[in-house]
């Protein structure tokens, strides 16, 4: 099985939220239920329920390309709609929107 996905940012100290996330002590036990289900991507040594940030080179993730968009987003980072800044990634280059 695989399984996906997506998120976006929003806020102007990401290290500092991602650290507050791992820190809290409801999110550590939610991922000590979720991380059986998983198989990291390239992983080293206990898990981030547990504290473990992955070794160096480590990424319980791993990229994906986005190959589509709608055109919109699901926040307001515009005030347009379409988001006029927006470039599509696909060969026609068309928006479902």
């Amino acid at each position: 099985s695989l399984m996906f996905h997506h998120w976006e940012y929003v806020g102007s100290d990401f290290d500092g939220d991602m650290k507050a996330i791992s820190d809290d002590e409801v999110v550590r036990k939610w991922w000590s239920f979720c991380e059986p289900c998983q198989e990291p991507f390239k992983w080293e040594g206990p898990p981030p329920s547990k504290g473990g940030d992955g070794g160096p080179d480590g990424s319980w993730w791993a990229p994906m390309e986005e190959v589509n968009h709608c055109g919109a987003w699901p926040v307001a980072y515009s005030s347009e709609f379409p988001d006029p800044d927006f470039v599509p990634k696909n060969p026609e280059g068309k928006t479902s929107s």
